[in-house]
């Protein structure tokens, strides 16, 4: 009788062991799966383009946008299935940065609440819960063994894709010609301006540098060193011919702060100051008498362009720009506490833009299907629409990141975003004063290009963009990995 207990008994441990070995192998390929999407996600990205389908009215960026679907749809399979439940980096929950993104979506919801279009704010907090999901929550859970290294991986193959959108824009660019007005459409229909094309080549540009600076350093061999320092070159040479100020200023101004970052030197910083000065003095001098330059002006160059920044009287595009932000203020003022929600911004400022301030780059509202028009197209049912900035037709944004969640978020969604990037900035800034040269290079990375686009967001937001959203988590995901895990 004791045999045939003993018999039953290992029986019914090998009959749990092998489920339990089940169970971990089923978990281990769940989340190689998951990795594999997402690692494919950050690869199309930036190759993605936004398909229009006229009959229910609706834009899908594709393919990242399906595929981001699918990995929060199998990121909250993961949370809800018990035996699949990840557990997440220790401490994470209680880190400042992670704290300070969940009072944010808090935030996002109690504007939600007090929207004054419900459907278009839930469908924009909808993409930040699934932006945020899946580039910010997943890899600091067990489905990422080790965020660092996958972030990095990802970065590289974002990089890399960038880099051919990067050479098609330049192969445009030359039929156009070399001169602002030739740079507005050059990256589309995989960017929707020069604008959004800059901001999202300002972290491909720290990307490619970080990864040609450590080529150095690993003693890579002489062909791999060449070709990476060619590609960083190549990327700084379509940055500058981006023609887009505010990533201009944002990366003169990160700049700054890297001889203090790499060699911990202030001096040297305000020697960088000193040339860059300069060098300003010496683009401005000879200027023509009538004036500062117009940006839009037939054959604006590079001087022209940076000069035209402090022309607020005559260059439309930054007359447009103010007139965005005073009606931005101007919502703000009119509900401080929740903003008008998350999304509604494109649907509600013309109501805060007085006549006065109307001028030919104003959009005239939403457009209406029927207005739409086809670049390129598969039948009538799917099509890539014509760039709708240049049909004067699409509702716009506040032209900042800032002012645009004060507008429709209010007070606190503001602080929390500004919390996140002060905290976020200071946590790397110390990690990257405080390491070794050897173990800072990816944190100094993204706190460049973190640095960079908090500058670039007095002028443009983007984080509505998966992209730049992209880009923008993952710097962020990269220094809380490195400061708490």
């Amino acid at each position: 009788m004791e045999r045939y207990t003993c018999c039953a008994d290992e029986m019914i441990t090998a009959m749990v062991t092998k489920r339990a070995a089940s169970i971990l192998n089923f978990k281990a390929t769940y989340a190689r799966v998951f990795r594999t999407i997402w690692l494919l996600t950050a690869f199309s990205l930036p190759l993605s383009v936004k398909l229009y389908f006229p009959v229910i009215d609706l834009e899908v960026v594709f393919p990242a946008e399906p595929m981001l679907a699918l990995l929060f749809l199998m990121f909250i399979a993961a949370l809800a299935i018990k035996f699949l439940r990840p557990s997440f980096v220790k401490g994470f929950f209680l880190a400042p940065i992670t704290m300070i993104v969940v009072v944010l979506l808090c935030c996002s919801v109690l504007s939600l609440v007090f929207s004054a279009m419900p459907l278009v704010s839930a469908k924009a907090v909808l993409v930040q819960v699934v932006f945020l999901g899946v580039f910010y929550f997943s890899t600091a859970s067990s489905l990422f063994p080790d965020r660092r290294t996958a972030w990095m991986k990802a970065f590289n193959l974002y990089g890399a894709t960038f880099v051919i959108v990067a050479f098609y824009a330049l192969t445009v660019q030359a039929t156009e010609g070399f001169d602002r007005a030739g740079s507005n459409r050059t990256a589309y229909p995989f960017f929707i301006d020069h604008t959004i094309y800059a901001a999202a080549l300002t972290f491909v540009l720290f990307i490619c540098a970080y990864r040609a600076v450590s080529s150095f350093r690993h003693q890579s061999a002489s062909g791999e060193r060449t070709s990476l320092v060619l590609l960083a070159l190549f990327c700084l040479f379509a940055f500058f011919l981006s023609y887009c100020r505010a990533a201009w200023l944002a990366l003169a101004i990160v700049l700054l702060f890297v001889p203090v970052l790499v060699f911990r030197s202030w001096r040297a910083s305000l020697l960088t100051c000193f040339v860059t000065g300069a060098l300003i003095v010496f683009m401005a001098h000879g200027q023509v008498r009538s004036g500062l330059p117009n940006a839009s002006e037939q054959g604006a160059g590079i001087r022209e362009t940076l000069l035209s920044m402090a022309n607020t009287r005559t260059d439309p595009s930054n007359a447009e720009r103010l007139y965005r932000w005073h009606g931005a203020w101007r919502m703000f003022k009119e509900k401080p506490l929740t903003g008008f929600g998350p999304g509604t911004f494109q649907f509600e400022y013309r109501a805060f833009q007085p006549p006065v301030e109307i001028i030919t780059l104003s959009m005239a509202g939403p457009a209406h299907p029927d207005r739409i028009t086809r670049e390129w197209g598969i039948g009538n049912e799917v099509m890539v629409r014509s760039n709708p900035q240049f049909m004067f037709q699409s509702g716009g944004t506040a032209h900042s990141e800032y002012l645009l969640a004060l507008a429709e978020s209010g007070i606190p969604y503001a602080l929390a975003f500004l919390s996140l990037l002060a905290v976020a900035i200071s946590m790397g800034f110390r990690f990257v004063l405080g390491q070794a040269r050897n173990g800072r290079g990816p944190v100094l990375m993204a706190l460049l290009g973190l640095g960079a686009y908090a500058v670039h967001g007095v002028f443009n937001n983007y984080l509505d963009d998966p992209k730049v959203a992209f880009l923008f988590w993952g710097c962020i995901a990269i220094i809380a990995a490195h400061a708490h895990d």
